[in-house]
């Protein structure tokens, strides 16, 4: 997983595999047509100060060394880390990645991916039912000043009733 930028989900059951590529959408989510307004919408904008990233180190197995584990150039945002006030920094080895520039595209993508930070909750009608973990959606929220903000989903309830609750994470197709 950690190879390619994947990820894993659980899927009724069924276990799949996303890698690091910008998803299609599957569905654009209104709340005015889609919300169980019944049920609470919870959204966190920003995670805790310990979750953000601007800066990862890594490692990769070099073939000019002689297929040892070697230190990539490091990926940094300056800006990133002036907005943090401080660098916030990851270490990643990629055990099966034997190219540098493969390993710095894996650091960009985790670096970004760490400055994406809200996550929320919803529960939505029937007709949303065919979603499934690791789908891209958009949501059309009034309420936030949202228009087609782009979410991946985390992971589906399925209730008696068709309804779904799905978890969602903020991300985009720059990640």
């Amino acid at each position: 997983l950690r190879s390619c930028g994947g990820f894993r989900v659980n899927s009724g059951g069924i276990r799949k595999i996303g890698v690091a590529v910008a998803g299609t959408i599957v569905r654009a989510i209104v709340d005015k047509n889609d919300f169980i307004a019944s049920d609470p919408f919870t959204y966190t904008s920003k995670l805790s100060g310990d979750n953000l990233i601007n800066a990862v180190f890594g490692k990769f197995v070099d073939p000019a060394s002689g297929y040892q584990i070697s230190s990539a150039p490091p990926r940094i945002s300056l800006v990133d880390e002036a907005s943090d006030g401080e660098r916030k920094a990851v270490n990643i080895t990629y055990d099966s990645v034997i190219s540098q520039t493969q390993a710095q595209r894996l650091m960009e993508i985790s670096r970004r991916l760490g400055r994406y930070q809200g996550t929320g909750k919803v529960r939505l009608r029937g007709h949303c039912s065919g979603l499934e973990p690791g789908d891209w959606i958009t949501m059309t929220v009034e309420s936030r000043g949202w228009t087609n903000k782009v979410f991946r989903v985390i992971s589906i309830e399925v209730h008696e009733d068709f309804q779904i609750t799905i978890e969602f994470r903020e991300i985009g197709a720059n990640a």
